[in-house]
């Protein structure tokens, strides 16, 4: 037995007559029998015998020490059990032997790829190319070295070559497509991955890729597909249950995602990842108490990552439990104090605690970490108005509407906030802005007529909030707006009979008796002296004293002057 397998050994020495007369030529004997055991050590390594293999290569090289090919094998074993500076030593010497051992070079490359030691890989990854330019698992090598240190274009180049010199390479078209995958061309990779497909049907990886990139492109029914032919190959592979349950999950077919992750429960070990998808799953479906339990598992898999505390914070936010929100939001600052999200949360839960100082240092730390600062901005200005500092309000309100020109509420907060700072021109400029932007908005429509009312220009404010009422009749305040228009134009009793009308439904509205209030001392300007009017504008302002208390200095200013008017007369 061992005698036939000899003679397989030597019948394939037969082969290598082209290198052993290169080496000859070279000055460099090389003995069949070395060789011989060169092959023998490949074939060991072959059946996962390396230790025997390393047997045979030392022999080879104890041989003939001027034999190349020796030193590669032991470095490629070297290498393969992560003695690099050993495997590096060989190739070295490899090299030293034979300065055109392309090989060598090659293989020297890929383990000062392993150590991170990008420049020497560079270089020697270079040399074996120019010795030979058309070597395509070189450029395999290559790479892969490339997209280590992400020189992804460079790296495309470079499996654009292994596969031009070697179309049928199909290692190198499937690390193609993982790039190209990895780049976020999905299409390209697609076709790489059927390529791959094409030549083994049954490459799962292939097959657990083709379902990535079309989950990638939301092409969610073909994620299906090919998630389930992988899953048939790969029954343990979870990730390909986890795609398939994401691709359910966005095909809005709950019975079908959940069955996914149900099914996947009985591979070993399940991980952090497969919790936090189920997780986010069950989100997407409204089912926040059962998320809660998902994350709280994903947690106790991998108490480090950030993910499975943003889920948990979220499904507790949606609950309104915010205080236990906040508790894991503090856990997530302590593993990233630089999570946008998790500081703009917490920003906006200490705005709800009407915090505002708090709220906006939350929000100062998450403007410096993120780069869509629009909301952001919105929601410092918001703080600095609830706080009636309106200076600072405006500055935020204004870069707000420079990072976003279409938030028609930052405009709006932006004209109101220059009319409380008494710039009513400029109010009213900014607020026309939004108007032209959008006509029909009755928001916009009502808050470009009150800054009109403020600048005393009642007839085009009347305009705008009929214009208002019109597209919202539950716009009670635009009713309001032009009674007080009216009255301000002398049509005070005009002002009367509509308040009259609304009074049936909203008899103690705090707006309706102020307008009253302020209809009658109008009247009360051309008939001073009228008794009626005296007697009956106290009583509006005894109402308001009863039900809204007394908070307006200026009513209860003219219910003194008017009760001492009227005590006089009595």
């Amino acid at each position: 037995m061992v005698s036939d397998f000899i003679r397989k050994i030597l019948f394939r020495t037969n082969k290598l007559n082209a290198l052993v007369n290169r080496y000859k030529h070279a000055g460099k004997e090389v003995g069949l029998p070395s060789l011989a055991y060169i092959n023998w050590g490949m074939k060991l390594l072959d059946e996962g015998n390396s230790k025997e293999a390393l047997k045979k290569f030392e022999t080879s090289v104890n041989m003939a020490y001027k034999n190349p090919e020796g030193y590669i094998s032991i470095g490629i074993i070297k290498a393969k059990n992560n003695e690099f500076d050993e495997a590096i030593e060989c190739f070295r010497h490899a090299i030293r032997i034979d300065r055109m051992s392309a090989k060598a070079y090659a293989l020297l490359g890929s383990v000062y790829s392993e150590i991170s030691d990008y420049k020497k890989a560079k270089k020697a990854f270079d040399v074996s190319l120019k010795i030979d330019s058309r070597n395509s698992q070189t450029y395999i090598n290559q790479a892969i070295f490339l997209a280590k240190f992400d020189y992804k274009k460079e790296a495309n180049e470079a499996f654009k070559k292994a596969c031009m010199y070697n179309p049928s390479n199909m290692q190198g078209i499937y690390l193609w497509g993982v790039l190209l995958s990895q780049m976020g061309e999905y299409q390209a990779a697609i076709e790489k991955f059927q390529k791959v497909n094409s030549m083994l049907p049954f490459h799962s990886d292939a097959l657990y890729y083709l379902a990535y990139c079309f989950f990638q492109l939301k092409n969610f029914r073909h994620s299906v597909e090919y998630a389930r032919k992988a899953i048939i190959i790969t029954p343990d592979k979870l990730e390909s249950h986890i795609l398939l349950a994401e691709s359910y999950m966005n095909l809005n077919e709950e019975e079908k995602c959940f069955n996914a992750y149900e099914k996947a429960l009985s591979i070993s070990p399940l991980t952090m990842q497969f919790y936090s998808s189920w997780g986010l799953s069950l989100q997407n479906f409204k089912k926040w108490e059962l998320a809660i339990d998902k994350f709280q598992k994903a947690v106790k898999y991998d108490n480090t990552s950030v993910f499975p505390y943003y889920g948990l914070s979220v499904s507790y936010l949606k609950l309104n439990m915010d205080d236990a929100a906040y508790e894991i939001m503090q856990k997530i600052l302590e593993i990233d104090p630089e999570h946008t999200i998790t500081l703009y949360n917490t920003g906006q839960y200490f705005f709800k605690k009407k915090q505002y100082d708090t709220a906006i240092e939350y929000f100062m730390r998450a403007l410096k970490s993120s780069h869509d600062t629009k909301h952001i901005y919105f929601n410092i200005a918001n703080c600095y108005h609830q706080k009636e500092d309106y200076k600072n309000s405006l500055k935020y309100w204004e870069k707000t509407v420079e990072y976003n020109p279409d938030n028609i509420d930052a405009k709006v907060n932006l004209a109101n906030t220059y009319g409380i700072l008494g710039d009513k021109e400029t109010a009213i400029r900014k607020i026309r802005s939004a108007y032209l932007l959008d006509k029909k908005n009755p928001r916009i429509i009502l808050v470009y007529a009150i800054l009109l009312l403020k600048n005393d220009e009642y007839y085009d404010a009347m305009e705008k909030f009929d214009a208002a009422y019109e597209i919202d009749n539950n716009l009670l305040i635009a009713k309001f707006g032009k009674i007080e228009c009216l009255i301000k134009t002398n049509k005070a009793k005009e002002g009367l009979c509509m308040l009259e009308e609304l009074e049936k439904e909203h008899p103690d509205s705090k707006e309706l008796l102020m307008l009253k209030i302020l209809a009658y001392i109008k009247l009360l300007e051309e008939e001073k002296d009228n008794e009626y009017l005296i007697k009956t504008t106290i009583e509006v302002c005894d109402k308001m004293f009863s039900v809204h208390g007394d908070s307006d200095p200026w009513i209860r200013e003219k219910y003194n002057e008017l009760k001492q008017k009227l005590e006089k007369k009595e």
